[in-house]
């Protein structure tokens, strides 16, 4: 045993003769438990967490924290029995109910985070984060009347919620319905005027529509935060489905200048040079620099095989066609190139 375990288990030692007021229910299978936990996960603030428990056992809020901190290493179950244990303490403090809650959904039991987010909105009507959670919830599963519901229910509560008018918007723009995703996405703008995400939304929607107001939104979006890489990549790939080449590898080689790490716009930036510009040594340099940061990038050894193609270069293009089959099987496009490379 080491000697940091050793100090651990020392203090859980002193605990148990010397704390009148610990808590009953923390008995010797529980304290094992959690150290065998601590010596597996290594995690500091757990073991730190767990120090002050052993002086505040009745501490709901350290339960709280204690379980978004297995829930980040996927101890799933524990999460969940120190929520509850929080929720015993204090069963009036909505935050232990919301946290069992977000457990349950990010251990995909939806049925349960449902559940007990209805529970939250019947217990503590005027808490608008249930409301907005349960929209969210009903947003996924594609339940759109249910989530709009409540997200009303939220804003009928705080007209000036911001992160309503945002679910609101993604809700109405996942249903078809763009008028009315603009216009939440507006006035989630005009609660907040820093959520970026809205801009970046409004930026998609009036791109799909060929829209220059996408541009507004994407540069409204960066002057929040100039190095968002979402904005930046939708901002050049506007300009690459207008055709606007130039301008798209412009904002690209910004992007790789801050994210070099970046296969989908080392990829973009050789399809621009293919399509828009004919320059194939550098369409081939830049899918291979694509691949080489993501070996097991289907579309770019695609990509290169036509670019070879085009240079009259059939084993090279088969070659690479053969290794985009490797990753994608069933992509439809190399199969059928390479049955006519090889009859060929």
């Amino acid at each position: 045993m080491n000697r940091y375990s050793c100090y651990f288990i020392l203090i859980v030692l002193m605990s148990i003769f010397s704390n009148c007021q610990r808590n009953p229910e923390i008995d010797e299978k529980e304290l094992k438990q959690q150290d065998s936990l601590q010596k597996v996960l290594k995690n500091p603030l757990l073991d730190s967490i767990n120090k002050k428990l052993l002086a505040n056992p009745n501490n709901d809020s350290l339960y709280r924290e204690r379980a978004m901190i297995y829930l980040a290493s996927k101890q799933i179950d524990v999460a969940i029995n120190d929520c509850k244990r929080a929720i015993k303490i204090d069963s009036q403090n909505v935050k232990n109910h919301l946290a069992l809650a977000d457990v349950y959904f990010a251990a995909n039991k939806t049925k349960q985070s449902k559940d007990k987010l209805e529970e939250i909105t019947k217990k503590f009507p005027n808490n608008t984060e249930a409301y907005l959670k349960l929209g969210e919830l009903y947003y996924l599963v594609k339940q759109y009347d249910k989530a709009i519901e409540n997200i009303n229910n939220a804003l009928k509560i705080d007209a000036t919620l911001a992160k309503g008018y945002y679910l609101k918007g993604n809700v109405y723009k996942e249903s078809g319905d763009t008028n009315k995703a603009i216009s939440s996405l507006q006035t989630a703008i005009e609660q907040d005027p820093n959520m970026i995400d809205a801009f970046i939304d409004l930026g998609v929607i009036y791109a799909a529509k060929n829209n220059t107001l996408a541009l507004t939104y994407y540069n409204n979006a960066l002057k929040i935060d100039p190095k968002n890489a979402v904005a930046l990549y939708d901002k050049g790939f506007f300009f690459q489905q207008q055709g606007i080449a130039d301008s798209a590898i412009a904002v690209y080689q910004h992007i790789l200048k801050l994210y070099p790490n970046s296969p989908q716009v080392l990829y973009n930036i050789g399809a621009i040079q293919f399509a828009f510009k004919k320059n194939y040594d550098e369409a081939i340099q830049f899918f291979s620099k694509a691949i080489e940061k993501k070996p097991d990038y289907a579309e770019a050894y695609f990509a290169r095989a036509m670019v070879k193609k085009e240079l009259k270069k059939r084993p090279d293009a088969i070659a690479d066609l053969k290794e985009c089959l490797k990753y994608k099987t069933n992509f439809e496009p190399a199969i059928e190139e390479l049955n006519q490379l090889e009859k060929k």
